[in-house]
């Protein structure tokens, strides 16, 4: 997406990808903590200290 719009020049369109490429990413790492959570219970308690 970043590299798409590097050419255009286009400052609105590249600070709404990185909004949302930011959402795009804690999205992303919910879903990656699910599943290790899955693979291996007690990862993430170990990760976060909680």
């Amino acid at each position: 997406m970043i590299a798409f719009y590097q050419g255009g020049g286009d400052i609105f369109l590249m600070s709404y990808d990185e909004a949302w490429a930011q959402k795009l990413d804690i999205e992303l790492l919910r879903e990656l903590a699910k599943r290790l959570e899955v693979l291996s219970p007690g990862i993430l308690t170990m990760i976060t200290g909680q």
